[in-house]
């Protein structure tokens, strides 16, 4: 009996693709669980850098972030993990 290994590639592929983005932080549709166009104190949880960050965050301070400052936040995420640590030089 010939067993296609095919299948199983795509999906040992697909697993370590999810589970990847897991660890890449959550996007705003995935935590807006209630699809309301905001995510509230509950619904950030979910993601703990997010939650952590929520004053920093939630710029108009209405209790709840919105897609315009969650976007703001992962621009900042973005510029944070391409700086260069203090005690390497540039080059490296």
């Amino acid at each position: 009996m010939k067993k296609s290994y095919l299948p199983m590639m795509l999906g040992l592929l697909g697993s370590l693709m999810l589970s990847t983005a897991a660890f890449a932080g959550a996007d705003f549709g995935t935590l807006d669980a209630n699809q309301d166009g905001s995510l509230s104190a509950e619904e950030a949880a979910a993601d703990v850098e997010l939650s952590q960050s929520w004053s920093e965050i939630d710029k108009d301070e209405n209790g709840v972030i919105d897609q315009a400052e969650f976007s703001a936040f992962e621009g900042m995420q973005d510029a944070g993990s391409s700086e260069q640590p203090a005690d390497q030089p540039a080059d490296q």
